[in-house]
């Protein structure tokens, strides 16, 4: 089943992508930047750290700090991975329909990658350092300042400006104290361990969204016919019994 889905959809979109259909082209530019700004949102930064590290690596905090490194590293590539699949899957639209060029393809991924990684990082700052009402407020504040700031820096690229390259760089620059921050930040294990254990449902979540369970068949505890029934046959003896069953079973279950 999935190997003939991915050549069908790798059809359509190779025919997108040569000839756009009309209805592409009713899709403004806003209406992606949108999409790509929840996308960047709801990314999130992982260190792979479970509740057992507790008992072992914790005792070692060289051992610790590696690999929380290793898997920060691995999240911020995966992240990369991850949006780049989303570009080059809006593709069709934005080379034939707004007539994008390599370069503006390449700042499109860069401002989105940068977005994400640096919106991980702040929103994980605001959650180990606020709670309750702040927290809201100060999210709130982050996602509509970002959305905005995102909004703009895609209408710049598409006119063809060095403002997004600017804001790429300075993303950039901006990541990097960030993660020095999170990395050097106390008390945060169990927090982590929550953060990946989260991740990890949702992961499991999606895998078994097709998984459905079957419902079980009502079955009688009494039967239909000769629910109250005495003998059938007169006398006793193995054979009387076992006609008298065989009756029985016969009406009962056809």
């Amino acid at each position: 089943f999935v190997i003939p889905l991915l050549i069908v959809a790798g059809y359509h979109y190779y025919a997108w992508y040569m000839t756009p259909p009309a209805w592409l082209s009713g899709i403004p530019m806003p209406l992606v930047a949108t999409l790509f700004y929840i996308f960047t949102w709801m990314g999130t930064l992982r260190y792979f750290v479970e509740e057992g590290d507790q008992l072992f690596l914790r005792q070692n905090e060289s051992w610790f700090r590696n690999m929380r490194h290793l898997g920060y590293r691995y999240s911020v590539v995966l992240q990369g991975i991850t949006t780049l699949l989303a570009t080059l899957l809006f593709l069709p639209l934005l080379v034939p329909v707004y007539s994008f060029s390599v370069a503006q393809v390449m700042c499109f991924w860069l401002l989105s990658y940068v977005m994400k990684l640096n919106m991980g990082l702040i929103r994980q700052l605001l959650a180990l350092r606020f709670q309750g009402f702040m927290l809201w407020t100060l999210r709130t504040v982050v996602f509509a300042g970002g959305f905005f700031l995102f909004k703009l820096l895609v209408t710049d690229i598409a006119e063809q400006s060095f403002i997004s390259w600017a804001a790429v760089a300075l993303g950039l620059l901006t990541f990097i104290p960030l993660t020095r921050t999170r990395l050097r930040e106390k008390g945060t294990f169990f927090a982590d361990v929550a953060r990946e254990r989260d991740a990890r449902m949702r992961i499991v979540s999606l895998m078994l969204i097709r998984v459905m369970e079957r419902k079980r068949k009502p079955t009688r505890r009494r039967p239909l016919l000769f629910s109250k029934s005495q003998k059938l046959l007169k006398g006793k003896g193995a054979g009387n019994g076992i006609a008298e069953l065989l009756v029985k079973s016969y009406f009962r279950n056809g």
